[in-house]
This record gives structure tokens, sequence and C-alpha cells, in this order.
């Protein structure tokens, strides 16, 4: 089989590989001169070549004719308009083995591997921001914790210092109380003593009005104490609230946390597979 008879040959049984060539796959044979056979699925590379057309200085073809070797290459947009990797089997006559007679090559299109590609390094870009935007949240929402439990803490102190000093003001109010008696028996025992005691009995009133105002003043904090203690317990009732529910976004954001490690491991996985594709 003369050299002709061979690429013929291969450009007839073209045709029956036509099936093999989806989407961004084209397969092609060569004679040392040219192009002589294509067949090409769509958006493949075969649309920036044609039957007719010269070998190029420096393609893989004419590298395959030249190395007598199977030339596996990655070709920049430039070449094709679009990303590809090319494959070019150098072809022997039966009669010759020592110098190819053509080329039969394949070009595959990397255009929706690089779309893949793009999209998957922007997708693993944008779940590492949320990620660490997610961790943020977690470390912040933790403080808030550390920081509500502070608070609930002093808060839990004043309620049980109020306490305290409504403990103290009730002593007052019986020191006021004991102190009224004994000024009001001592107004009895001035009068009494008529004439002689009168300066004894201004200071007795004087006394029982210390007293009264004492109590009134005490009837007073008791009031105030009261008043802050019904706001302290509600404090203390949002103070919890908002521990809960802090507690509660912070487990939430651990699981999205999580949850953004597999969706970002998954992306690694699709770009190393668009890699290969």
């Amino acid at each position: 089989m003369n050299m002709s008879d061979v690429i013929m040959s291969l450009c007839d049984n073209l045709k029956y590989l036509q099936h093999f060539c989806t989407e961004g796959i084209c397969m092609w044979v060569t004679d040392t001169e040219q192009f002589v056979g294509l067949v090409k699925g769509r958006d493949s590379p075969g649309d920036f070549f044609a039957v007719g057309e010269p070998i190029q200085q420096g393609g893989t073809a004419r590298e395959a004719l030249k190395t007598k070797k199977v030339i596996n290459r990655y070709l920049p947009p430039e070449i094709y308009g679009v990303e590809a990797n090319v494959i070019a089997v150098p072809i022997y006559d039966s009669d010759n083995r020592d110098i190819p007679v053509g080329v039969l090559g394949l070009s595959k299109s990397r255009k929706y591997q690089a779309g893949v590609l793009d999209i998957s390094e922007k997708l693993l870009t944008s779940m590492e921001q949320l990620g660490q935007a997610s961790n943020e949240i977690a470390i912040g929402a933790e403080q808030i914790s550390v920081q509500s439990n502070h608070i609930s803490s002093l808060t839990q102190t004043v309620v049980a210092t109020t306490g305290e000093v409504k403990e103290a003001m009730q002593q007052v109010r019986n020191i006021a109380q004991q102190t009224k008696l004994l000024g009001i028996n001592a107004m009895i025992e001035a009068a009494h003593a008529a004439a002689a005691g009168k300066g004894f009995y201004v200071v007795a009133e004087e006394i029982r009005k210390l007293a009264d105002v004492s109590k009134e003043v005490t009837i007073g904090v008791d009031k105030i104490l009261k008043e802050v203690e019904e706001k302290m317990d509600l404090v203390v009732a949002a103070i919890q609230k908002s521990l809960d529910s802090t507690t509660s976004q912070a487990a939430s954001t651990q699981e999205l946390a999580a949850s953004l490690q597999e969706i970002t491991s998954v992306t690694e996985n699709l770009i190393s597979l668009a890699k290969y594709l």
C-alpha cells in the first residue's frame, strides 16, 4: 500500500469516527504537507482550519512528522481561538516504518473546561470568603456570649446588692419607728414635768419629726428599690434571651462553617476534575 492509499483509507474511514466527535472534539488527517481529512463536532477546534490548508510550521502535526513520536500538547487560545488539547500520531506506510507519511490527530476544545474551571475557582474564592466571614461571626457570637454571661453575673450582683439595701432600709425603718416612740415618750414625760420640761419637750418634738421624715425617706427608697428590682428582672430576662439567641447563633454558625467546608472540598474536587476534562 503506497502513501496515498494509506491516507485515502484513513480519510474514507473518518466518517465512521464522526460519532465520536462530540461537542468540542474534531479528528483530522494530514499527509506530509496539508490537511486531507476532517470530521468535527460543534464548537470544536476544527472550525479554525480546513481540508487543503497547509500544516503549520511548529504545529503538532509538523512536530509528530519530525520527531516520529506521538505529540500531546496544550495549545493557548492564540492558535485556535480557544484553549485546546491536541494529540498527533504519526502514520507510517506498511512498507516503510521509518518515515511517516502523515498524521492522525484529535483536537479537543477546552472552552467548557475553562468555563467550569473559572466558575469553580470563583466559587472556591467565594466559599473561602464566606467561610472566613462565618468564622468571624462565630468568634463574635462567642465573645458576645461571654460578655452576656459577664453582664448577667453583674446584674445578679446588683440584684443581690439591692436586696441588701432593702434589708438595711428595713433596719432604718425600725430605728425610725423606735426613735418616734422614744420621742413620744419623751414628750409625755416633758408634759408631766410642766415648765421644767419645756426645753426637753422641744427636743422630743424634733426627734419625733425626724423619725417621721426618716420613715418617709425609707418609704421613698423602698419604692425606688422596688422599681430598680423590677427593671433588673427585665434586664436579666432580656440578657438571658439574648444569651440563648447568641448560643443558638453560635451553634448555627458552626454548622454553617462545617457545611461551607464541605462545599469548599467539593469545589476543590471539581477544579481538579475540570483540569482533566
